[in-house]
């Protein structure tokens, strides 16, 4: 990039897209009343959907590092601001062209050993829901953490 879009170098787009098969055609519950003892069956079908979705990113710390120290103190300098926009698209039996789907924006902070993250998972329309959520992860590095057992190839 232009030395005039520098700023823009620690911006990342990610994508994914794939479908999903479910095993089963149809799920079955059943279950007895407890008051009169009628066996009841539920059915609902597992559809073929296409998931996809894309990211964008700014890595904190390659600005810092690469672009230009702007000066951001401990734990600001080790972050990565996203929005994440994941969704699914059923194909078939009998939900064909539904689409759910969420906008999360939230931060990750990594450090050598582990990685900390947080998201608000916000539902684009009524079939992903109407209540606002919040994804959170925990990443330790394995082969960080014990790197003369884990952190090694298992043939030499």
């Amino acid at each position: 990039m232009p030395e005039s879009l520098k700023y823009l170098r620690p911006l990342a787009i990610t994508g994914v897209i794939g479908p999903n098969f479910p095993t089963d055609t149809k799920t079955v519950t059943t279950k007895v009343d407890e008051v009169t003892g009628e066996i009841e069956r539920e059915v609902e079908f597992n559809a073929i959907a296409l998931s996809y979705g894309f990211s964008i990113q700014y890595d904190l710390q390659y600005l810092q590092s690469f672009v230009k120290d702007v000066g951001l103190p401990v734990p600001f300098n080790r972050m990565i601001v996203l929005v994440e926009f994941p969704f699914e698209t059923c194909l078939n039996r009998g939900c064909d062209g539904d689409t759910t789907g969420f906008v999360n924006p939230g931060l990750i902070w990594f450090g050598r050993y582990i990685q900390l993250g947080g998201e608000v998972q916000i539902p684009i329309n009524d079939r992903s829901g109407e209540n606002v959520g919040v994804l959170t992860i925990v990443h330790f590095f394995i082969d960080d953490l014990f790197p003369n057992s884990f952190g090694r190839p298992i043939f030499r």
